[in-house]
Parts: structure tokens; C-alpha cells; sequence
């Protein structure tokens, strides 16, 4: 299985890890890349798909596709896309493989692009500017879209939008990849929470969001045709009076646990899942040893979770406890280059 991490740097990174220990290889280099932070990955294996900011004196914000080399993982430019919007910070693809959303973080919007049979991305399909702002008066006067999450279906989009504390949602024309504001517009979340990414449970019935900066989970339920916002649980300690955030939220396969890290608190905070009602109960705040965990995810058979160390630029794999969702360190942390700050698993 091969590990890929975006970064802050010119290129895109990569190692492979053993299914059978748990041992991640040393980083290698696959692609270069201009500040190639968030990536997504095609359903079909062959393409990834990386937000690239460009040079900060041109402005130079973009969207490309790569191919990717299943056999030595390497990766090669197929075509990129204007980001319509500056500081592009998170996508998504469909689950059909056949759209690609993106969020812009300090240019407060969302585009949709058609991808083509060859990967490639098409021309935009869609644009939507939001509006407002919340109560936060340094980082909430306007909007800041982070987080992009597809319904279990692929036709509706859900967008987190730090600056405004809403989750807003899209409906999705699978046919032309063409974005339309749904007949429930948004839900609104915790004033001066800052909502940053989302979490969509495989019954297609419960959202989950993490807060980035009230360091707190929202549980979103769908009851008849509405989302409904249910509960709020702190992910961290009522004791802990240190600086901290979350940055990445995400479920186990089987939808049992739920994930979120802690930058500050350097932790990830581990949640059971409730099977019918889907509140959450905490299980532990597991220590990550890489400190500032931004980007954390879980490999495809549930086992392992790579956590990325930010601000150490190093990356460590955590074993999970198959019963209780726990998590705990298993071997020396490897060193990927240019703060690493998203990772996503290619099975092969």
C-alpha cells in the first residue's frame, strides 16, 4: 500500500506501508508540485487530484490532475484548472468518480469540475461565492469555505464553512457535474466554532463535523428530509487549558469510531459511534508523538492511522485496537520534507 502527503513544499511524497506490520518506508519524492497541500484520490485508483497554491507574488491558485504509476507509485501531470478563488485548501471527488469539488478557504467559495474518462479535469462546471461572516472578530469576518464532503449517494455536497458556522449543502447533477443550492440551504453550527471538515457515515443518516476552533464534534442527523444538529462533544480534556485546534475528522470503515485530531493538545481524539442513534461517546485522546497532527486518515482496511506532524516534519503510524477504536504508537516516527499536512492510501 503506498502513503501519499501533501505539503508545503514542491513536491508530493509517498511510502509504502507493510499491511502485514504496520512499517511505513522511508519518504520518497513522486511528483512535483507547487505547495501541493490537500489531495483526493480517484475511486478508480489511477488519478490523484491536489490543490497547488501557486507563487504568492502571482497569485497563481490552481487545481491539477496526476497520473499515477500503480507499479512504482510515481506521478505524472495530466492537466490542471484554475482555483476560481484564492487559497484553495480542501477537495473531494464523487463517488462515481466522475466530479471533483474544491474548496477555497480565504477566497470564501466552491467550484465543481467534470473529470474526464482519462482523469483530466474539465472546464468548471459550477461556482458558488458565500456570504456573511460570524462572531469571531479575527477569523470569522467573512467567509472561509475548508471542508468538502460527498452524501453516501454522490448527489448532495456538503460544505464547511469556518467563517460563517454553517454547513452548507449543494445538491449535485451527477450528468454535468453541475452544483444547485439544496431545498435546505444549510445547518447551522456553534457560533464562533469555526467548522472545518466533515465526516459522512456510511448509513447516509449522520454527519459529523469537526470544530476547528472550539475543538468540539457536531452530530448532524437526518430526520425525514432535514439534517438536524443533535449533539456537541468536546475533543479534548475539560482540564486541558493550552492552545490547541482540530484539524482532520474521519470513520473507521465499518463506521464504529470516530477520529479527530488535536493540534496543541497533540492528540487524536477517539469516539465510539452509538449503531442507532449515532452519538458519540469518547473513548480516549491518544497521544501522537509527531506533534501539531494536522492531517490524519486511516488506511483502507482499518488497522493503521497515519498521523502528520505539521510543524516537525515527521510522520508516525498508529495501530488501532479493533474493539475498543483505540490508538497506539507502533514503531520510530519516518521523516517526509516540507511540513506534510494531508496523507491519502493507494491499495495496490
Amino acid at each position: 500500500m503506498i502513503a501519499y502527503f501533501g505539503s508545503k513544499g514542491s513536491s508530493v511524497y509517498a511510502a509504502d506501508l507493510d499491511e502485514e506490520t504496520g512499517v511505513l518506508s522511508a519518504a520518497r519524492a513522486v511528483g512535483d508540485a507547487t505547495r501541493p497541500g490537500f489531495l483526493a484520490l480517484h475511486p478508480s485508483g489511477n488519478t490523484l487530484y491536489i490543490v497547488e497554491l501557486g507563487d504568492e507574488s502571482t497569485d497563481d491558485d490552481r487545481v491539477g490532475s496526476y497520473s499515477i504509476d500503480t507499479d512504482t507509485g510515481d506521478l505524472t501531470r495530466l492537466n490542471y484548472q484554475p482555483s476560481f478563488g484564492e487559497n484553495p485548501t480542501h477537495l473531494a471527488v464523487s463517488p462515481d468518480g466522475k466530479t471533483l469539488v474544491v474548496a477555497k478557504y480565504s477566497g470564501g467559495s466552491v467550484t465543481s469540475y467534470p473529470i474526464q474518462e482519462d482523469g483530466r479535469l474539465g472546464e468548471k462546471a459550477s461556482h458558488f461565492q458565500h456570504e456573511g461572516s460570524s462572531i469571531d472578530p479575527d477569523r470569522q469576518t467573512k467567509p472561509f469555505v475548508h471542508g468538502v464532503a460527498f452524501s453516501t449517494t454522490g448527489t448532495t455536497v456538503f460544505i464547511a464553512d469556518l467563517g460563517i458556522d454553517k454547513v452548507l449543502i449543494y445538491d449535485l447533477d451527477p450528468a454535468t457535474s453541475v452544483l444547485s443550492v439544496a431545498r435546505q440551504l444549510c445547518v447551522d453550527t456553534t457560533p464562533g466554532g469555526g467548522p472545518r471538515h466533515l465526516a459522512v457515515h456510511a448509513n447516509g443518516k449522520w454527519l459529523y463535523v469537526c470544530n476547528e476552533m472550539k475543538n468540539s464534534v457536531e452530530v448532524l442527523v437526518l430526520q425525514g428530509e432535514d439534517w438536524v444538529l443533535k449533539e456537541t462533544v468536546s475533543t479534548i480534556p475539560s482540564d486541558f487549558a493550552g492552545s490547541t485546534s482540530t484539524a482532520e475528522i474521519f470513520l473507521d470503515p465499518l463506521g464504529q469510531f470516530l477520529y479527530v485530531s488535536n493540534r496543541g493538545h497533540d492528540t487524536a481524539a477517539v469516539f465510539s459511534v452509538d449503531p442507532k442513534s449515532g452519538m458519540l461517546t469518547t473513548v480516549e485522546y491518544a497521544p501522537v508523538r509527531v506533534g501539531e497532527p494536522r492531517g490524519m486518515w486511516m488506511d483502507p482496511s482499518g488497522r493503521y492511522v497515519i498521523a502528520c506532524g505539521q510543524k516537525t516534519d515527521l510522520v508516525e503510524v498508529l495501530a488501532v485496537d479493533a474493539k475498543t477504536g483505540g490508538l497506539s504508537a507502533m514503531s520510530e516516527s519516518v521523516a517526509v520534507p516540507d511540513s506534510p499536512i494531508c496523507v491519502v492510501f493507494l491499495s495496490r
